[in-house]
Protein backbone atom coordinates (compact mmCIF):
# COMPACT_ATOMS: atom_id res chain seq x y z
CA UNK A 1 0.00 0.00 0.00
CA UNK A 2 3.00 2.35 1.02
CA UNK A 3 4.58 1.52 -2.41
CA UNK A 4 1.20 2.19 -4.13
CA UNK A 5 0.49 5.68 -2.26
CA UNK A 6 4.00 6.83 -2.78
CA UNK A 7 3.70 6.16 -6.97
CA UNK A 8 -0.22 7.30 -7.56
CA UNK A 9 -0.01 9.67 -5.01
CA UNK A 10 -3.03 8.00 -3.26
CA UNK A 11 -3.66 8.35 0.59
CA UNK A 12 -3.82 5.11 2.54
CA UNK A 13 -7.58 5.05 3.25
CA UNK A 14 -8.26 5.56 -0.71
CA UNK A 15 -6.33 2.50 -1.22
CA UNK A 16 -8.17 0.74 1.36
CA UNK A 17 -11.59 1.99 -0.20
CA UNK A 18 -10.93 0.87 -3.62
CA UNK A 19 -9.16 -2.16 -2.17
CA UNK A 20 -12.86 -2.88 -0.24
CA UNK A 21 -14.59 -2.01 -3.47
CA UNK A 22 -12.63 -4.79 -5.58
CA UNK A 23 -12.54 -7.64 -2.78
CA UNK A 24 -9.33 -7.70 -2.87
CA UNK A 25 -8.47 -6.47 0.77
CA UNK A 26 -11.47 -8.33 2.48
CA UNK A 27 -10.47 -11.81 0.47
CA UNK A 28 -6.49 -11.39 1.24
CA UNK A 29 -5.12 -8.60 3.28
CA UNK A 30 -8.01 -8.44 6.33
CA UNK A 31 -7.78 -12.55 7.18
CA UNK A 32 -4.42 -12.38 7.84
CA UNK A 33 -4.16 -8.82 9.49
CA UNK A 34 -6.69 -10.02 11.96
CA UNK A 35 -5.64 -13.17 12.59
CA UNK A 36 -2.41 -11.82 13.44
CA UNK A 37 -3.82 -9.34 15.59
CA UNK A 38 -3.47 -8.95 19.33
CA UNK A 39 -1.26 -12.45 19.05
CA UNK A 40 2.31 -12.71 19.71
CA UNK A 41 3.98 -15.29 17.65
CA UNK A 42 5.22 -18.80 18.87
CA UNK A 43 8.61 -20.01 17.65
CA UNK A 44 9.34 -23.30 18.19
CA UNK A 45 12.93 -23.96 19.23
CA UNK A 46 14.52 -26.94 17.92
CA UNK A 47 17.09 -28.95 19.33
CA UNK A 48 20.33 -29.71 17.09
CA UNK A 49 21.90 -33.27 18.12
CA UNK A 50 25.43 -32.48 19.82
CA UNK A 51 28.66 -33.38 18.02
CA UNK A 52 30.46 -35.84 19.76
CA UNK A 53 33.41 -34.32 21.78
CA UNK A 54 36.76 -35.33 20.40
CA UNK A 55 39.11 -37.02 22.55
CA UNK A 56 42.40 -37.75 21.53
CA UNK A 57 43.57 -41.00 22.44
CA UNK A 58 46.63 -42.13 24.82
CA UNK A 59 49.31 -43.70 22.67
CA UNK A 60 50.92 -45.80 25.31
CA UNK A 61 54.74 -47.34 25.10
CA UNK A 62 55.53 -50.39 24.78
CA UNK A 63 56.50 -51.18 28.27
CA UNK A 64 53.66 -49.29 29.47
CA UNK A 65 51.19 -51.47 27.63
CA UNK A 66 53.09 -54.54 28.91
CA UNK A 67 52.60 -53.50 32.55
CA UNK A 68 49.14 -52.91 31.78
CA UNK A 69 48.99 -56.01 29.92
CA UNK A 70 50.94 -57.87 32.78
CA UNK A 71 48.35 -56.08 35.72
CA UNK A 72 45.32 -57.23 33.87
CA UNK A 73 46.88 -61.16 33.87
CA UNK A 74 47.69 -60.69 37.32
CA UNK A 75 44.60 -59.81 38.71
CA UNK A 76 42.57 -62.26 36.84
CA UNK A 77 44.99 -65.32 38.21
CA UNK A 78 44.90 -63.93 41.50
CA UNK A 79 41.20 -64.33 41.47
CA UNK A 80 40.92 -67.23 40.00
CA UNK A 81 44.12 -68.49 42.97
CA UNK A 82 41.46 -67.69 45.08
CA UNK A 83 38.42 -68.91 43.84
CA UNK A 84 40.82 -72.56 44.11
CA UNK A 85 42.03 -71.86 47.56
CA UNK A 86 38.48 -71.87 48.54
CA UNK A 87 37.14 -75.13 46.69
CA UNK A 88 40.19 -77.44 46.99
CA UNK A 89 41.18 -76.22 50.92
CA UNK A 90 38.42 -74.29 52.55
CA UNK A 91 34.78 -76.18 51.57
CA UNK A 92 37.19 -79.39 52.15
CA UNK A 93 38.16 -79.36 55.13
CA UNK A 94 34.75 -77.96 56.71
CA UNK A 95 32.97 -80.85 55.16
CA UNK A 96 35.12 -82.99 57.17
CA UNK A 97 33.66 -81.67 59.89
CA UNK A 98 36.92 -79.42 61.07
CA UNK A 99 36.03 -76.76 63.33
CA UNK A 100 36.93 -73.26 62.47
CA UNK A 101 40.35 -72.38 63.84
CA UNK A 102 41.11 -71.14 67.75
CA UNK A 103 40.06 -67.42 67.91
CA UNK A 104 37.98 -67.56 64.57
CA UNK A 105 34.83 -69.33 66.16
CA UNK A 106 32.36 -66.54 64.83
CA UNK A 107 31.16 -66.86 61.31
CA UNK A 108 31.66 -63.57 60.24
CA UNK A 109 35.27 -63.21 61.66
CA UNK A 110 36.13 -66.82 59.88
CA UNK A 111 34.97 -65.50 56.71
CA UNK A 112 37.11 -62.54 57.00
CA UNK A 113 40.04 -64.45 57.87
CA UNK A 114 39.54 -66.80 54.57
CA UNK A 115 38.66 -63.38 52.59
CA UNK A 116 41.56 -61.30 54.08
CA UNK A 117 44.41 -63.67 54.72
CA UNK A 118 44.17 -67.21 53.17
CA UNK A 119 42.79 -66.89 49.81
CA UNK A 120 44.94 -63.72 48.97
CA UNK A 121 47.85 -65.46 50.56
CA UNK A 122 47.37 -68.86 49.20
CA UNK A 123 46.05 -68.31 45.34
CA UNK A 124 49.56 -68.99 44.00
CA UNK A 125 49.47 -72.62 44.41
CA UNK A 126 48.40 -75.37 42.24
CA UNK A 127 45.57 -77.28 42.55
CA UNK A 128 47.94 -80.58 43.35
CA UNK A 129 49.64 -78.47 46.10
CA UNK A 130 46.41 -77.67 48.11
CA UNK A 131 44.89 -80.93 47.66
CA UNK A 132 48.74 -81.69 49.17
CA UNK A 133 47.73 -78.86 51.94
CA UNK A 134 44.23 -79.66 52.74
CA UNK A 135 45.33 -83.55 53.11
CA UNK A 136 48.02 -82.44 55.81
CA UNK A 137 46.07 -79.91 57.68
CA UNK A 138 43.03 -82.42 57.87
CA UNK A 139 45.22 -85.04 59.17
CA UNK A 140 46.95 -82.84 62.23
CA UNK A 141 44.04 -80.83 63.57
CA UNK A 142 44.11 -78.84 67.23
CA UNK A 143 41.83 -78.40 69.96
CA UNK A 144 41.19 -80.48 73.07
CA UNK A 145 38.90 -82.69 70.66
CA UNK A 146 41.28 -82.32 68.05
CA UNK A 147 38.36 -81.47 65.80
CA UNK A 148 40.07 -77.65 64.61
CA UNK A 149 41.84 -76.31 61.96
CA UNK A 150 45.28 -75.07 62.52
CA UNK A 151 45.55 -71.56 62.77
CA UNK A 152 46.05 -69.22 59.42
CA UNK A 153 49.93 -68.35 60.46
CA UNK A 154 50.42 -72.22 60.67
CA UNK A 155 48.55 -73.28 57.47
CA UNK A 156 50.65 -70.70 55.87
CA UNK A 157 53.88 -71.77 56.97
CA UNK A 158 53.04 -75.65 55.93
CA UNK A 159 51.86 -74.03 52.51
CA UNK A 160 55.25 -72.58 51.78
CA UNK A 161 56.88 -75.94 52.10
CA UNK A 162 54.66 -77.80 50.21
CA UNK A 163 55.19 -74.95 47.29
CA UNK A 164 57.23 -72.06 48.27
CA UNK A 165 55.59 -69.16 46.92
CA UNK A 166 57.09 -67.20 43.63
CA UNK A 167 59.20 -64.14 44.26
CA UNK A 168 56.82 -61.64 42.57
CA UNK A 169 53.82 -62.84 44.65
CA UNK A 170 55.36 -61.79 47.66
CA UNK A 171 54.02 -58.14 48.99
CA UNK A 172 57.12 -58.25 51.03
CA UNK A 173 59.60 -58.28 48.49
CA UNK A 174 57.71 -56.24 46.34
CA UNK A 175 57.73 -53.46 49.33
CA UNK A 176 61.61 -54.01 49.75
CA UNK A 177 61.90 -53.67 45.79
CA UNK A 178 60.15 -50.52 45.17
CA UNK A 179 62.17 -48.92 48.28
CA UNK A 180 65.76 -47.44 47.46
CA UNK A 181 66.81 -50.16 49.16
CA UNK A 182 66.03 -52.46 46.13
CA UNK A 183 67.33 -49.90 44.22
CA UNK A 184 70.51 -50.05 45.66
CA UNK A 185 70.79 -54.16 45.29
CA UNK A 186 69.92 -54.39 41.77
CA UNK A 187 72.23 -51.05 40.61
CA UNK A 188 75.33 -52.69 43.01
CA UNK A 189 74.77 -56.24 41.58
CA UNK A 190 73.37 -57.92 44.97
CA UNK A 191 70.20 -58.16 44.37
CA UNK A 192 69.89 -61.67 44.06
CA UNK A 193 71.84 -62.14 47.49
CA UNK A 194 68.74 -59.95 48.69
CA UNK A 195 66.48 -61.63 47.12
CA UNK A 196 67.76 -65.44 49.25
CA UNK A 197 67.74 -63.02 52.46
CA UNK A 198 63.49 -61.99 51.83
CA UNK A 199 63.15 -65.91 51.09
CA UNK A 200 64.49 -67.45 53.86
CA UNK A 201 63.47 -64.90 56.49
CA UNK A 202 60.27 -62.75 55.49
CA UNK A 203 61.85 -59.55 57.11
CA UNK A 204 63.20 -56.48 56.26
CA UNK A 205 66.92 -56.26 56.47
CA UNK A 206 68.77 -54.66 59.19
CA UNK A 207 72.12 -52.51 58.53
CA UNK A 208 73.49 -55.61 60.04
CA UNK A 209 71.85 -57.90 57.69
CA UNK A 210 72.64 -55.56 54.80
CA UNK A 211 76.49 -56.06 55.23
CA UNK A 212 76.31 -59.94 55.33
CA UNK A 213 74.10 -59.73 52.09
CA UNK A 214 76.89 -57.40 50.61
CA UNK A 215 79.65 -59.13 51.81
CA UNK A 216 77.73 -63.02 50.38
CA UNK A 217 77.25 -61.00 46.79
CA UNK A 218 80.62 -60.39 46.66
CA UNK A 219 81.80 -64.00 47.16
CA UNK A 220 79.39 -64.62 44.69
CA UNK A 221 80.68 -62.58 42.24
CA UNK A 222 84.16 -63.74 42.60
CA UNK A 223 82.97 -67.14 41.87
CA UNK A 224 81.17 -65.90 38.89
CA UNK A 225 83.74 -64.47 37.20
CA UNK A 226 85.80 -67.45 38.28
CA UNK A 227 83.33 -69.90 36.30
CA UNK A 228 83.41 -67.35 33.18
CA UNK A 229 87.08 -67.26 33.02
CA UNK A 230 87.70 -71.07 32.87
CA UNK A 231 84.45 -71.33 30.69
CA UNK A 232 86.10 -68.84 28.27
CA UNK A 233 89.66 -70.54 28.39
CA UNK A 234 88.18 -74.04 27.80
CA UNK A 235 88.94 -75.23 31.81
CA UNK A 236 86.83 -77.36 33.43
CA UNK A 237 83.95 -76.55 35.18
CA UNK A 238 81.71 -78.95 37.28
CA UNK A 239 78.35 -79.61 36.86
CA UNK A 240 77.89 -77.78 40.85
CA UNK A 241 79.46 -74.90 39.43
CA UNK A 242 76.97 -74.73 36.08
CA UNK A 243 74.29 -75.21 38.11
CA UNK A 244 75.03 -72.79 40.50
CA UNK A 245 75.60 -69.96 38.36
CA UNK A 246 71.95 -70.79 36.74
CA UNK A 247 70.35 -70.63 39.56
CA UNK A 248 71.95 -67.07 40.55
CA UNK A 249 71.03 -65.89 37.11
CA UNK A 250 67.34 -67.31 37.33
CA UNK A 251 67.44 -65.09 40.90
CA UNK A 252 69.01 -62.08 38.71
CA UNK A 253 65.52 -62.39 36.59
CA UNK A 254 63.11 -63.02 39.18
CA UNK A 255 64.83 -59.77 40.62
CA UNK A 256 64.26 -57.83 37.18
CA UNK A 257 60.81 -59.65 36.92
CA UNK A 258 60.10 -57.53 40.49
CA UNK A 259 61.19 -54.46 39.97
CA UNK A 260 59.43 -54.34 36.91
CA UNK A 261 56.07 -55.13 38.58
CA UNK A 262 56.52 -52.30 41.43
CA UNK A 263 57.84 -49.74 38.40
CA UNK A 264 54.91 -50.39 36.71
CA UNK A 265 52.23 -50.72 39.63
CA UNK A 266 53.97 -46.75 40.70
CA UNK A 267 53.36 -45.24 37.19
Amino acid sequence: MERIRKETGTNAEEIRRDLDCSGLFSTFCAPVSSGLKGKKTKIKKTKLPQAPQYRPKRHLRPGQMQRRRARRMDSAEQANGEKRVKALLIEPLLARGLAKPKGFTKQADFDAMVAKVLCPKLAYMTELSLAALEEEVAANPKGKGRDQMMIPNEILERAAKIQPPAAEASPLMRAVFAAALGRDAMAGNWGPELLRFLRKNRAWPTALNIQGIKAESESALRKVEDIRQRQTSGRLVSDADLQWIASRDAAQKKCEAIQAIVSGGAA
